[in-house]
């Protein structure tokens, strides 16, 4: 072969070479790419789950805190000004409890399913709990039946197996159910693909 031809196939080498070369960059960013993009998907799931996992914490203290200030006050003997204290508090337990339920709609919707569950448990108890301070600080709830208490818009039945019966005892259970969901929601957070770990 003469010097022409050593040439000729040096220059076609080097072509397929470089053609392999820049199919080979172009493939790998390709991969990286994607890889990239997936990992950002997974960042901004996880900040949207726990944006929604923290706006419902804060919704449920707000709501305890609201349902632990009418607790303290139930069977004081009534006074007109009490009348008129209760009456604000009862709109602020309303007020409350609609945003708690607006929350819970955004926790149901991102998931995942375990965290939805404990978050309407968590919601049962404190629709419970509310059902219940309100009897006790109220007569006129009191005489109200189930049916006329649903009109009204608040929330359910009192008889909440394992909510003890006593203020005390009704703030600590329904901490427990509170740290409950955090716990769950934290769990979710830090497995990558948003599921809970099992021990």
């Amino acid at each position: 072969m003469d010097a022409g031809g050593v040439a000729l196939v040096g220059a076609a080498a080097a072509v397929v070479g470089a053609a392999l070369g820049a199919t080979g960059a172009v493939r790998a960013a390709r991969v990286t790419g994607r890889s990239q993009n997936r990992g950002q998907h997974v960042q901004w799931r996880r900040q949207v789950r726990r944006d929604a996992f923290a706006a419902y914490l804060t919704a449920v203290n707000g709501w305890y805190d609201t349902l632990a200030k009418v607790g303290a006050k139930a069977g004081l003997p009534p006074t007109p000004e009490s009348a008129a204290e209760f009456a604000a508090e009862l709109r602020d337990v309303g007020a409350a409890l609609k945003q708690t339920h607006d929350c819970y709609s955004i926790v149901r919707l991102e998931g995942p399913a375990e965290v939805s569950e404990r978050a309407e448990a968590l919601l049962d108890v404190l629709s419970h709990w509310s059902a219940l301070v309100l009897q006790q600080g109220d007569p006129e709830i009191m005489r109200l039946t189930w049916d006329e208490v649903g009109r009204r818009g608040l929330p359910g039945r009192p008889d909440f197996p394992g909510l003890p019966t006593d203020l005390a005892g009704q703030l600590v259970f329904v901490k427990r159910e509170i740290a409950a969901f955090a716990e769950a929601a934290r769990g979710a957070l830090d497995h990558p693909d948003g599921a809970l770990q099992r021990p």
